[in-house]
């Protein structure tokens, strides 16, 4: 995926509209839609619903694995040690 690409799936994953998302990377719906059809691609995906999941669950991975990270820096219980 490309760093765009990987952009528009972050953005469909916290809900925004390929208005929105054109409007938040100052390219037309069209451009975003290209986006759209190319992730949809790649990932094996059906519908940008999907998309949108993957994506959340992406981000929700990420948060985990973030706050684990900070967690064992800051002694954690053994529960979390690894």
């Amino acid at each position: 995926m490309t760093d765009r690409e990987f952009e528009v799936f972050i953005l469909l994953g916290r809900g925004l509209s390929n208005q929105g998302i054109s409007e938040l990377l100052f390219v037309t719906e069209r451009t975003v839609k290209a986006h759209v059809t190319r992730i949809l691609a790649k990932l094996q995906l059906e519908s940008r619903l999907q998309v949108g999941l993957v994506a959340q669950a992406y981000l929700f991975g990420v948060a985990l694995t973030a706050r684990a990270d900070r967690t064992e820096r800051a002694e954690a219980p053994q529960a979390y040690a690894v």
